[in-house]
């Protein structure tokens, strides 16, 4: 079985109760033989839409930005 985690809390390490806790759960899963990758958006430079058209005209399917 393959597992997604996604952690979308701002806090680090030890200060996310809520990473804490996913950390639990992914080693269980891990034990019961499910691969499992973790994503931490926290991590991650995410840009939103911005309405500027450029993915229906220009670039059909794909954001500039």
């Amino acid at each position: 079985m393959k597992v997604l985690a996604i952690n979308s809390s701002l806090r680090k390490g030890g200060q996310s109760r809520t990473e804490i806790m996913m950390n639990h759960l992914v080693e269980g899963m891990r034990e019961a033989g499910a691969e499992v990758e973790v994503v931490h958006l926290r991590q991650k430079k995410i840009k939103y839409c911005i309405g500027c058209f450029t993915c229906m005209t220009k670039t059909p399917g794909k954001c500039v930005h």
